[in-house]
């Protein structure tokens, strides 16, 4: 009985720790984490929503919500910043979530299967500073988070 529980522990370890493991420290994948203590305001009110922080902090997920659903931006910090709507992918509200780099979520929300944008987005005007950004959403409205 004992040998049979430590073969299963094995068996466990191999078809799940190995992949989990290769994925943390693969290039191909990045793992983003919510930030319980971001506040979201939009206009300068205060909003529901949430924020994922991952891609060597670099890319945030933002997503606000109101009585009309939610709605979630994807922002890059890097060198050139800019900001992509997700359409109508939601952020999970999960703590963590893993992309791959085969088709992620929000990388054509503005163009369609042919590769058009679908929708002229506003002019973005991004303000980021050290745990803070704000940007100018699809509607014209003003998305700030702080962390």
């Amino acid at each position: 009985m004992k040998n049979a529980a430590k073969v299963t522990a094995v068996i466990v370890a191999v078809f799940v720790g190995l992949p989990l493991v290769y994925s943390i420290f693969s290039p191909h994948f990045s793992w983003y984490f919510r930030v319980w203590d971001a506040r979201l305001t939009v206009d300068g009110r205060p909003v529901e929503g949430w924020l994922h922080q991952g891609g060597r902090e670099q890319i945030l997920f933002v997503t606000r919500s109101s009585g009309q659903g939610s709605e979630t931006y994807r922002v890059w910090l890097g060198g050139h910043p800019y900001v992509s709507d997700c359409g109508d992918w939601i952020s999970p509200r999960f703590p963590i979530f893993v992309t791959g780099d085969i088709n992620p979520p929000c990388f054509w929300a503005d163009a369609d299967e042919n590769g058009e944008i679908r929708h002229p987005p506003p002019r973005r005007i991004i303000i980021s500073r050290p745990n803070s950004v704000e940007f100018t959403a699809d509607d014209g409205s003003r998305v700030a988070v702080s962390w």
